[in-house]
């Protein structure tokens, strides 16, 4: 159990890097009129939605455990990004905040969010999850009503008012638990990118 938990954590740590790189380059060059900007010209932006769908659909299936990683389905998934002409840079990026990948990304941050301002009392939004909404925001894998509703539910948890769907009324061990839960879809999905 120690060993999954330190896997887990190296996991997230990772992937917290990865974020803040990813998100710093994309923040800094944004703002930069005069550096070429790497994402403005990523090929999965022009990704049709049948391709997109698809990618949502293994994502899912994998991170709700419903659909174990196939080889299949890995090689589906190298064939999506071949046919778009991808580099490993960009499907890292994608792999953060693309279609189907956003969502385990974004619930765990949404829950480190959500236990620190349980513990705390006042709402809590990491610069992570802003940053991930604004990349979400961006290349139109969120929405402004999603992040207001998360906001919302960040509240009521520091409030400890009834939260979530169904609405409860959630305690610290419960708050773990879902943190938990949203670090292992993280390492599910993971499992689509070794071979």
């Amino acid at each position: 159990m120690q060993k999954i938990i330190q896997k887990t954590k190296a996991y997230i740590l990772i992937f917290l890097l990865a974020t803040v790189l990813a998100i710093g380059i994309f923040v800094s060059n944004r703002n930069n009129p005069t550096t070429t900007k790497p994402l403005d010209n990523a090929r999965f932006v022009y990704m049709f939605q049948v391709d997109q769908d698809r990618i949502k659909e293994i994502v899912t299936g994998v991170a709700e455990d419903t659909t174990p990683a196939t080889k299949e389905m890995k090689q589906e998934l190298k064939t999506i990004f071949a046919k778009y002409n991808m580099t490993d840079e960009e499907i890292g990026y994608f792999k953060t905040f693309g279609s189907g990948f956003i969502w385990p990304n974004y619930d765990t941050l949404f829950f480190i969010d959500a236990l620190e301002s349980f513990k705390s009392g006042v709402p809590v939004k990491s610069e992570a999850r802003r940053n991930l909404e604004e990349l979400g925001l961006t290349f139109k894998t969120m929405t402004t009503d999603m992040i207001k509703n998360s906001d919302q539910e960040i509240e009521k948890i520091a409030k400890k008012e009834p939260a979530l769907s169904p609405p409860q009324i959630l305690i610290e061990s419960k708050i773990k638990g879902l943190l938990n839960y949203s670090k292992t879809r993280l390492l599910r999905v993971d499992t689509l990118f070794v071979e």
